[in-house]
């Protein structure tokens, strides 16, 4: 029995389509539009009440709660899907009440939070579905946020407002 097993992994091939839909799946994250901008503004609303207090008012974290925007997030969080991020928020936050937000909350929460991030918001609201959500890698945002990173505005010799 053992055999025939063996014989039948090591004759088996990759699925050439599994992986183009994998692909595919992890460019739908940063490239196209999963959450639309009037949810955004809901979850704003609920970050600030719910949220804040121990992210910060800016999302760059604080002792009680880590980063949400940024490299430490986006690094962070690039690489799984927004099931896990979905799953993961709803089952620890608020920190003093988990899973006290329906599903819809959660999801404008975390719609704020990509576009925060500046990931694309379009017509389509966040989907709650797990199964949905499994499929979307959360990625990166085309365009790099340089408020994360600071750069320094060039100096003009000629400017007087120094």
């Amino acid at each position: 029995m053992l055999a025939i097993l063996l014989v039948l992994f090591s004759c088996s091939k990759p699925d050439q389509n599994s992986a183009d839909a994998a692909d595919t799946v992890k460019i739908i994250a940063s490239m196209t539009a999963i959450f639309s901008s009037k949810q955004a503004e809901l979850g704003l609303g609920l970050y600030v009440v719910n949220c804040a207090a121990c992210h910060g008012r800016d999302l760059r974290g604080t002792e009680g709660g880590g980063a949400l925007m940024g490299d430490r997030f986006l690094s962070k969080w690039k690489e799984k899907s927004m099931a896990e991020l979905f799953e993961l928020t709803k089952a620890t936050m608020p920190k003093t009440n988990p899973h006290s937000m329906d599903d819809a909350s959660y999801a404008a929460l975390l719609a704020f939070i990509l576009e925060v991030n500046e990931f694309p918001s379009g017509e389509t609201e966040l989907s709650t579905s797990k199964d949905e959500l499994q499929n979307i890698i959360v990625g990166e945002p085309e365009s790099s946020r340089v408020a994360m990173q600071f750069i320094p505005k060039e100096a003009d010799p000629q400017s007087t407002d120094y």
